[in-house]
């Protein structure tokens, strides 16, 4: 696998020397000596680096000629906000500077320019880019995350909701159905969990003996029992409230069917990506449901 990084240093020999030994690791480097050039270049390719690398004093405008110590917390600032799921590092040769840049910017990751530490750099930028796809599903989607931060659902759920939005593209039929298995699975489970905490909501009616769920019992009384004969007007407490209340259903049927049934083998169009997209999103939504009633339910 080849990884891309940006350096930008004002110290273009060192630079030079840094691409070549980086390219017997399979990183390509590309070198940028002002933060000015740094911003133009992250806005044409910020999607193709698996690291960017600063120097701890260099250069604000390409016609500067003297490096300043306003360059790093400038960058850092501009990362923070701008590009945050990228892996970044601070790359020195002033030991001074070091300690400082220690001191002050404790969560930076800092290596020194001797040969010992390029080479763990070159380790460090390989290790993040395998872990790049997942950092980038994560800033994209943080808000759904949060529900794993509250310890609201598990690892188990989260590991596969990563698993799912990394997929959710693929059109191999095999990958399709292990998507759709992985979202009836999360809903059963957010259905579960609010089981457990507030059974107002799903009560235990609308559970099995082993703990499975009725489906059809609790999305009617999520719905507040609307039916033909009360004008779909409900007359218990809707729990759903909104897009929800067609969203979870649809959920359950599609996935459902692809998953445990096969209704979907031998016809002109089966599941396919598109669908996993729709019910992917249609599955964050109903996180973003759960919360909320779990919210509520803690007060």
């Amino acid at each position: 696998m080849i990884n891309n990084a940006l350096i930008v240093d004002d110290r273009e020999d060192f630079t030079k020397e840094l691409k070549s030994e980086a390219k017997e690791y399979e990183i390509n480097v590309a070198s940028r000596t002002n933060l000015k050039e740094m911003i133009e270049f992250l806005d044409k390719y910020a999607d193709k680096l698996t690291m960017i690398i600063l120097d701890i004093k260099c250069l604000i405008e390409p016609m500067q000629e003297v490096e300043h110590e306003s360059f790093l917390p400038a960058a850092l600032m501009y990362l923070e906000k701008e590009y945050k799921y990228i892996p970044r590092v601070i790359l020195t040769a002033d030991s001074v500077s070091y300690e400082e840049v220690s001191r002050y910017h404790p969560d930076e990751k800092i290596f020194r320019k001797t040969t010992e530490d390029i080479l763990k750099l070159f380790d460090y930028i390989k290790q993040k880019g395998e872990e790049l796809p997942i950092l980038k599903i994560r800033y994209e989607f943080s808000d759904m995350f949060k529900v794993f931060d509250k310890n609201y659902l598990c690892k188990d759920e989260e590991k596969e909701l990563l698993e799912l939005l990394k997929n959710m593209n693929s059109k191999d039929m095999t990958q399709i159905k292990n998507n759709l298995v992985i979202i009836r699975r999360i809903q059963e489970k957010i259905l579960q969990t609010i089981n457990k905490n507030n059974k107002q909501i799903v009560p235990d009616r609308c559970m099995g003996n082993n703990g499975t769920v009725k489906f059809r019992e609790v999305d009617k009384h999520l719905k507040g029992n609307k039916s033909h004969q009360s004008n779909y007007i409900a007359i218990s407490t809707d729990y759903y409230s909104g897009v929800i209340e067609e969203i979870s259903p649809m959920i359950y049927n599609i996935a459902s069917s692809t998953a445990a049934h096969n209704t979907y083998e031998n016809v002109d169009f089966p599941p396919s990506n598109y669908t996993v997209k729709c019910c992917t999103f249609a599955l964050l939504d109903f996180i973003r449901w759960f919360d909320k009633r779990i919210d509520e339910s803690q007060k």
